[in-house]
């Protein structure tokens, strides 16, 4: 006989639990010290010290003895299978190891393929973008330039409406300190300028690549209001060649192009000769936007639109041999340009004209305030 370890015997069974039945086979167990019991083969029971003890499970042994007595050689094959356990489980442990190693494997390369995947989709995904935005650029272009070709088809009929109404002269307003990039390089549209210091700081009507011009006087309304604005700027009135309307793109206004009236009417609409005639109407709409103006009744000179605020939209550059004069309000404007801002080469025609920093002449007949009175003497 030879005595074991329950411990050992726990860890021989725990491979297999059918290996129970066969410690039957035992003929004695030691429970601690010199007590001993004889556990019957025949029998379900323990008996330990003269007392019957239930039998049912595995865990009820263990909590009961320590060791164990069992036959030599059973004991000698219970290490022997337990060795064999030993090496069983170093084996699968082993393959279990290669397996979840080819399996990560497997993972990282499957996540290796899914990200190349995606990275390939998105490779396609931005080559078929492009190709779109190009043939959309294309496309646009081309619109773009049907459209100046329909514009400049008209150029001629631009022409004889200007000289019906005697219009000799463009403007544009600016601030002194945007003289030197405009002479230079001319009067760029909102979306080509970088520093300079530009009049209308929310573009309202949206057409960043466009510049506003003003037919035979400047726009006195948003020209007073930003002198108010920029107290401390010092401005300057360029008068600009009339025949730019015929060698670029155009769009007319017969009022402000950021009124809700403009918006009303697409851009080809406002790029014919009707369109520039429509700003010499007989009529227009007041400031209240129920009476009518009469520019008979208002003595507007011909070469004036019928609307104060009325405004040319042209698209594109401007090159400075289309300016030809720059009008200073006063001399110490003029001065600060010639020492501070003027460029090294020639400059446009230099004058002196207070009148292009007021008003027209009908003013009084635009104020909100004094448009009722109008109306009234009309009606009279």
């Amino acid at each position: 006989m030879e005595i074991l370890p329950c411990s050992t015997l726990r860890i021989w069974i725990s491979a297999r639990p059918e290996r129970w039945s066969r410690l039957r086979l035992a003929v004695a167990v030691k429970a601690g010290g010199d007590r001993k019991t004889i556990w019957a083969q025949t029998k379900e029971k323990v008996f330990f010290q003269g007392a019957a003890i239930d039998f049912v499970s595995v865990d009820s042994f263990w909590r009961i003895f320590t060791e164990i007595a069992i036959d030599r050689s059973l004991a000698e094959m219970i290490r022997a299978e337990i060795e064999l356990d030993r090496v069983a489980a170093e084996e699968r442990a082993d393959r279990r190891r290669q397996e979840e190693r080819l399996d990560a494997e497997t993972r990282q390369q499957k996540l290796k393929d899914e990200v190349e995947n995606a990275r390939l989709a998105e490779l396609l995904r931005r080559q078929a973008a492009e190709e779109w935005l190009t043939k959309e650029r294309e496309r646009k272009a081309q619109l773009r330039e049907a459209k100046k070709q329909r514009y400049f088809a008209q150029a001629e009929r631009i022409k004889i409406v200007l000289v019906q109404h005697g219009v000799q002269s463009l403007f544009h307003f600016t601030r002194v300190e945007n003289l030197t990039g405009i002479l230079t390089k001319g009067l760029l549209p909102r979306c080509e300028i970088d520093t300079a210091t530009t009049n209308d700081t929310t573009r309202a009507d949206g057409f960043l690549e466009a510049s506003s011009l003003s037919i035979s006087f400047p726009n006195y309304k948003l020209f007073y209001r930003d002198r108010m604005t920029s107290p401390g700027s010092r401005w300057v009135v360029l008068e600009i060649d009339p025949n730019a309307l015929c060698h670029h793109v155009c769009a007319f206004n017969t009022t402000n192009a950021a009124d809700r009236r403009m918006f009303e009417k697409s851009l080809d609409e406002r790029a014919t000769p009707e369109a520039l005639s429509a700003m010499f109407a007989p009529q227009a709409e007041g400031p209240d936007k129920k009476s009518i103006v009469d520019r008979e009744q208002l003595h507007i000179p011909n070469s004036y639109p019928t609307d104060p605020q009325a405004e040319v939209l042209l698209f594109g550059r401007l090159d400075p041999s289309y300016i030809r004069r720059l009008i200073f309000e006063d001399s110490a404007t003029r001065e600060a340009f010639l020492t501070g801002y003027g460029p090294g080469g020639a400059t446009p025609k230099i004058d002196l004209d207070k009148s292009f920093f007021s008003y027209r002449s009908d003013y009084a007949h635009w104020k909100k305030s004094e448009l009722k009175i109008v109306c009234d003497q009309e009606k009279e």
